[in-house]
């Protein structure tokens, strides 16, 4: 992972400018980690989104009871936090 210069004026030196490198695996890791569990929780989101969409639909046929529709909304707003 590289870290680039932010800071200072930019006349003075190239944009962005390399300062040091640093060799961090086990950080490295940590976000690799991090972005799966991202992405795994937003298609989690994702699924439950459409299911509640779907049973919302279905209880205006009324071929699902509220509660069933009521149970799959829920499912949906814990998701959110």
């Amino acid at each position: 992972m590289g870290w680039l210069e932010a800071v200072g004026p930019s006349a003075c030196r190239p944009v962005r400018q390399p300062i040091a490198e640093i060799d961090a695996p086990e950080l490295e890791q940590q976000i690799s980690q991090a972005r799966a569990e991202l992405a795994q929780a937003e298609a989690g989101l994702t699924l439950a989104k459409t299911t509640a969409v779907r049973w919302s639909e279905l209880l205006k046929t009324s071929s699902v009871s509220e509660q069933e529709a009521a149970e799959k909304n829920a499912e949906r707003d814990p998701r959110r936090a």
